[in-house]
């Protein structure tokens, strides 16, 4: 998957640019959040994630886009809560998405989207010294959220749900868009 990863944002980026228009824009958001996967079931889990997507607008209210997403998590047992300790297990992944959007405008600068997305990724859960999992697959990609438009760029602020092979992230995200 790392080696997919950069052919796939090269080749994306080519078609993307070679019809550039106002229509055309790329994003970078981050966000924290949770996990889930079976192996952590009574821990407390934490999860962060940074993508990098490549928009096209098909109309003001339809879009599609492709994105590269990559994160990491741990995960601490309720109990050593509060303690000087060690994560138990640590989570790592990667993803590329293809994703449809709708827009619903609320003024001449705000607008609520929702995103659906399907993804292939590479998931590594590490716990001590084994690796309960370690596996790549077809997943899902859910996002919803507010942006704000500047003109040639936007701010937005959503949320964002990713299953991944045999684990799930939610994170709360912020990001940024610049149209081009």
């Amino acid at each position: 998957m790392k080696k997919l990863t950069p052919i796939a944002l090269v080749l994306a980026l080519n078609t993307f640019t070679d019809n550039a228009s106002a229509d055309t824009w790329i994003g970078l958001d981050l966000g924290v959040g949770s996990s889930d996967y079976t192996s952590s079931s009574d821990n407390i889990d934490t999860s962060g994630v940074a993508s990098l997507t490549i928009g096209y607008e098909l109309t003001p209210t339809w879009g599609t886009s492709v994105t590269l997403l990559t994160g990491s998590g741990t995960s601490i047992a309720k109990d050593d809560i509060g303690e000087a300790t060690e994560a138990d297990e640590d989570l790592d992944y990667s993803a590329i998405s293809l994703n449809a959007h709708r827009y619903f405008t609320l003024t001449d600068n705000q607008s609520v989207y929702v995103s659906v997305g399907v993804n292939y990724n590479q998931t590594k859960v590490e716990l001590l010294e084994s690796t309960p999992i370690d596996e790549s697959g077809a997943g899902y990609t859910l996002s919803a959220g507010w942006e704000y438009d500047f003109g040639q760029w936007r701010v937005r602020a959503g949320a964002q749900r990713l299953g991944l092979s045999s684990v799930d992230v939610n994170t709360a995200t912020l990001g940024i868009i610049v149209e081009f």
